[in-house]
């Protein structure tokens, strides 16, 4: 990150030299950190493994609500988006219609409204994330068909909301 403010701090001054607001760029002998080395690195990245997954699950299914999402509903959202890619606000603008128990193949769409890519979205479930959607949604059928399953705020704080339940995980 601070490359790129640096790189945007550049541009910017480089543009009140050219436009005669200043008389040199008194930043132009600083240069980006190496990304490899210690100084710029935050934290080590790696991809979680099945067992740090099965742990947030655990973690989250005993926890308390969030912004009026039960634990329940978090691992469903969960397992998901793990399983489809979908982000926050497009798992928000499910409904049960949104999902297709039918086929050979179940599958869950998101609008092209909702979605990133401005394109209806479908998405092949596996079998048996997709038996315990039809159980979720059996238990807690919203009102109305275009009703949506995990409605509020969440996806705003969706960030805070799988760090919360990180942490309680460990």
């Amino acid at each position: 990150a601070s490359n790129d403010y640096l790189a945007v701090l550049k541009a910017f001054v480089n543009w009140l030299v050219r436009s005669r607001r200043l008389a040199e760029n008194p930043f132009r002998f600083l240069v980006k950190l190496n990304p490899a080395t210690e100084q710029c690195r935050k934290h080590e990245r790696r991809p979680a493994s099945d067992t740090d997954f099965e742990k947030l699950i655990a973690a989250a299914i005993n926890s308390k609500p969030f912004r009026s999402l039960t634990g329940r509903d978090r691992v469903m959202l969960y397992l998901l988006a793990v399983n489809t890619g979908f982000r926050a606000s497009e798992l928000a603008s499910l409904t049960p219609g949104s999902f297709d128990f039918a086929g050979d193949v179940p599958t869950v769409t998101v609008l092209a409204a909702y979605s990133k890519r401005r394109k209806t979205d479908a998405r092949p479930l596996p079998m048996d994330l997709a038996e315990s959607l039809r159980e979720f949604l059996a238990e807690r059928r919203p009102a109305r068909e275009e009703s949506r399953i995990w409605p509020g705020s969440w996806p705003e704080k969706a960030a805070v909301m799988v760090r919360r339940d990180l942490e309680a995980a460990g």
